[in-house]
C-alpha cells in the first residue's frame, strides 16, 4: 500500500513541478516579449498599446478556448447525471461550473496579461491607482468573452443536436465561428 501511495504522490509531485516550470517559462517568455515591445514603443509614447494588446490577446484566447471547451464542460459532461441526482439545484451546479471556468480564465489572464502590465509599470511608472485598474482589468476582462463563448457553444450544440455526426459538425461549427471572428 505504501509503495502505491508513494508512486501516486511522486507522480502528482512530478506533474505539479512540470506544470509550474512550464508556466514559469511561459511567463518569462511573455515578459521578455513584452519588454522587447516596450523598448520599441517607449520612444514613440505608445506604451498604452502594450496592456491593450495583451488584453485583446486574452479576450481572443478566452473566446476561442471557451467556445471549444464550454460545450463539453457545461452541457454534455459525463458527471452531469451524477450531479443532477444530488439534492442540489440545477442552477447551482451550472453556476459552480461557470465559476470554475471563470477562475481558470482569471489564471490565463494573469499569466498572459500580468507580465505586460508589469512591463508597462516598469516603463511608465503610473500612479498607485494603476494597480487597482490592473486588478479590475484582470478580473473583468474574461467575463465578456466567456459569456459570449458559452452562448455560442450553446447555439452550436443546438444546431448539431439532431445530426448524425454530432461531434464532426460541432467541431465544424466551432472552427467556422473562430475563423469568422478572426476574419472579422
Amino acid at each position: 500500500f505504501r509503495r502505491v501511495l508513494f508512486r501516486s504522490i511522486a507522480k502528482t509531485g512530478l506533474f505539479i513541478g512540470i506544470t509550474v516550470m512550464v508556466v514559469a517559462m511561459l511567463i518569462a517568455y511573455i515578459s521578455f516579449y513584452s519588454y522587447t515591445i516596450g523598448t520599441i514603443l517607449k520612444p514613440y509614447n505608445l506604451m498604452w498599446v502594450l496592456p491593450a494588446g495583451s488584453f485583446v490577446m486574452v479576450v481572443f484566447l478566452v473566446l476561442v478556448t471557451g467556445i471549444y471547451t464550454s460545450a463539453g464542460f457545461l452541457f454534455t459532461g459525463k458527471d452531469l447525471d451524477r450531479l443532477f441526482s444530488y439534492p442540489i439545484k440545477q442552477w447551482q451546479i451550472l453556476f459552480s461550473k461557470i465559476f470554475s471556468m471563470l477562475v481558470e480564465n482569471w489564471l490565463v489572464c494573469l499569466i498572459f496579461a500580468g507580465p505586460s502590465l508589469g512591463v508597462y509599470y516598469y516603463f511608465e511608472n503610473p500612479p498607485p491607482i494603476y494597480f487597482l485598474n490592473a486588478i479590475l482589468g484582470i478580473l473583468l476582462i474574461p467575463l465578456i468573452p466567456l459569456t459570449i463563448s458559452i452562448i455560442l457553444s450553446y447555439i452550436i450544440n443546438l444546431l448539431s443536436m439532431g445530426m448524425r455526426f454530432k461531434s464532426f459538425f460541432n467541431i465544424l461549427f466551432t472552427v467556422a465561428i473562430i475563423l469568422g471572428i478572426g476574419a472579422g
